[in-house]
């Protein structure tokens, strides 16, 4: 779930600031979102190579994040597949 909250802020920061700022600091941008969510800082890509990626779309036209969706997939994670594991035998044990 982290991904998504992650892309969804960053989809809404980098819309707003790209059209304002020709080149946009990145890594104020992953503070924003660690300290916002709380989140580690290995779970955000080089700064560097993440800019160069980004170069090459247009971030305003990037599709937004559909609650029902995330909710699916946050139940698929939190249900279906632990369920669905409890099928296998643990090789561990």
């Amino acid at each position: 779930m982290r991904y998504f909250h992650r892309c969804s802020h960053w989809t809404r920061e980098i819309s707003q600031l790209y059209r304002e700022i020709s080149r946009l600091c990145l890594s104020l941008v992953c503070q924003q979102v660690q300290r916002e969510f709380h989140l580690p800082a290995g779970d955000f890509p080089n700064v560097e190579h993440f800019r160069e990626v980004l170069s090459g779309y247009s971030i305003d036209k990037f599709e937004k994040l559909k609650p029902k969706m995330i909710q699916s997939v946050d139940d698929m994670l939190g249900y279906d597949i632990p369920e669905l594991l409890k099928n296998f035998r643990n090789p561990y044990d």
